[in-house]
């Protein structure tokens, strides 16, 4: 089982989810959910995904990778806004 609002970038536009829980010196840790302490001193990152505006008749988006800051310990999206393409019609 994992926890999708922490993750790690693997490569490029692949994340690995955290796990939801840790064995660490014989025993198993179950932290909140949310409890950002618990995972950043681990070193799993807060996933920040917010899509931009588009629409979704003519455009869609593309994952182009992931901005991390080890600072705030985030992982932040980078989308591309491209061009939907128009059907060929036969």
């Amino acid at each position: 089982m994992t926890n999708r609002r922490y993750g790690k970038n693997t490569s490029g536009t692949a994340i690995e989810y955290a796990p939801r829980t840790f064995r660490e010196n014989g025993t198993v840790t179950a932290p909140r959910i949310d409890d950002d302490e618990a995972y950043h001193s681990r070193g799993w990152f807060t996933i920040v995904d917010v899509k931009p505006e588009h629409d979704p008749k003519t455009k869609m988006l593309s994952l182009a990778g992931w901005i991390e800051d080890t600072t705030l310990m985030t992982l932040t999206a980078q989308y591309d806004v491209i061009d939907r393409p128009t059907p060929s019609i036969v």
